[in-house]
């Protein structure tokens, strides 16, 4: 058999004889002029000391974000199938969820360890980022980024997680989370500035809305213009699930098409409104995802067409307009008589949108409490669509039992496929079973939701 080597990227490779690529390496040693020297000496771990030189700090804080970037593939998808902001079209492929998750919206804790392991991965680099440049006097705009790509990291362990764990440590509640959240955001507004003190502030009232701060949600939403987006890059290489955007990449039709807008509110939504946050295509030549839904069968195809939508297309980590929602809560939470004064920071934020045609959106109409709650969270649904926020949004209302109609805001998919899908998905997701076998702190059975078995169709 003739020897070979894989040349070119992983969606072009091809084979290369070994004979003839030693007559490239060659040739490439006669065309420069010298002798090449082929020899290859593998250096080792980088020791630490290295890593407190200022020519290594931009690396770290960059790492941070593209570790952050890994995270959002993997959890926006994941949550986005949970809080039924898509529905699933039974695909596999790159970033596609378990068979719970995609058939009931049900995860349990042999399913929620890549979400569990990137988030973990993200808050980890941008807390050692944080702290190296901390201890060196490093620059100020790096240590700000890294406290951010820390603070969001933990935000969202909080956010998702039925409970927490550090580093082997007991298992704590998920506030530990959002309280870590919290301190790095306010780190990084010591030294921030321009965008990044807007992208720290928001992060924070994102923070403490999770944590039942309302004065101090409210305080830092306050700050944030109307017209503010907080944007993490991606870099857009394709077939690399790690560095683009993976919610894209699942639905690309290149080959997968893993979930669509079919059967859930925004379908309709968008239709109506032309509202442009909310917008979906269908695609020339594929009518139907790639696979089938087990129990319904070849599911319409659509797929979002403004957010997630290229191989570079920017995760959203907040807005000015979620910002205006957060002080219209904070009223809700706080003061419910002032309800009138809720709606009109919910309708001054939608209306600041103008739909496809050109014309503001219309704003809602409500005449009680619980209308302006419907409202709120509806709007919420709207602006926060595929920043994996949603999954959030309704474990906390459940939870605090607010005023309006909480299970209203999920698409009953019964109907479909009678006996199918779970009445109520799981709100949280549980510490995996890989963390609970690896940790001497958690003993079998400890954690919320560890163990569950889906047959009697409880959730996490």
């Amino acid at each position: 058999m003739q020897e070979s080597i894989d040349s070119g990227t992983a969606g072009s490779r091809h084979r290369i004889p070994l004979a003839r690529y030693r007559m490239y390496v060659a040739l490439g040693c006669v065309v420069v002029g010298a002798g090449c020297d082929l020899t290859v000496t593998n250096p080792g771990p980088v020791q630490d000391r290295f890593l407190a030189e200022p020519a290594s700090h931009p690396a770290l804080v960059h790492g941070a974000g593209k570790a952050l970037v890994q995270a959002m593939n993997s959890v926006v998808l994941t949550s986005a199938y949970l809080s039924r902001e898509v529905f699933p079209t039974g695909t596999i492929g790159p970033g596609s969820p378990g068979g719970q998750i995609l058939q009931r919206a049900l995860i349990d804790d042999n399913e929620s360890g890549g979400e569990w392991n990137a988030l973990h991965t993200a808050r980890y680099v941008g807390e050692h980022a944080a702290e190296i440049l901390e201890e060196t006097d490093g620059d100020a705009a790096l240590l700000t980024r890294a406290n951010i790509y820390a603070g969001f990291a933990n935000k969202m362990l909080g956010e998702h997680f039925c409970e927490v764990t550090y580093d082997g440590g007991g298992i704590e509640p998920a506030e530990a989370a959002l309280e870590r959240a919290e301190a790095q955001f306010t780190a990084a507004l010591e030294t921030a500035t321009g965008e990044l003190r807007l992208q720290a502030l928001a992060g924070r009232a994102q923070a403490r809305v999770l944590l039942q701060n309302w004065a101090g949600a409210a305080a830092d939403a306050e700050q944030v213009p109307l017209d503010f987006e907080g944007l993490l890059p991606t870099d857009g290489i394709v077939g690399s699930a790690g560095v683009q955007n993976n919610v894209w990449m699942v639905v690309a039709a290149v080959p997968y098409r893993g979930h669509t807008t079919r059967f859930t509110f925004f379908e309709e939504y968008y239709t109506q409104t032309r509202d442009p946050r909310v917008a979906w295509e269908t695609v020339p030549g594929f009518p139907v995802g790639n696979t089938q839904l087990q129990g319904y069968g070849p599911v319409p195809f659509a797929r979002q067409s403004s957010k997630n939508n290229a191989p570079n297309a920017p995760y959203r980590l907040a807005s000015g307009r979620e910002m205006q929602l957060i002080r219209a809560e904070a009223i809700l939470q706080q003061n419910p008589a002032s309800w009138s004064d809720a709606l009109a920071l919910i309708n001054g934020a939608r209306t600041s949108v103008r739909n496809e045609d050109g014309a503001p959106l219309e704003g809602w109409s409500a005449s009680s409490l619980d209308e302006t709650w419907d409202a709120l969270m509806r709007e919420r649904g709207i602006e926060v669509w595929l920043e994996g926020k949603r999954m959030g949004d309704l474990r906390r209302w459940k939870e605090l039992n607010v005023p309006g109609d909480v299970d209203a805001q999920l698409p009953q998919w019964d109907h479909l496929s009678p006996g199918f899908f779970a009445t109520e998905p799981s709100r949280c997701m549980p510490i995996p079973r890989s963390e609970q076998l690896t940790n001497p702190n958690i003993t079998e059975g400890e954690c919320e939701g560890c163990g569950v078995q889906f047959g009697s169709g409880q959730g996490g």
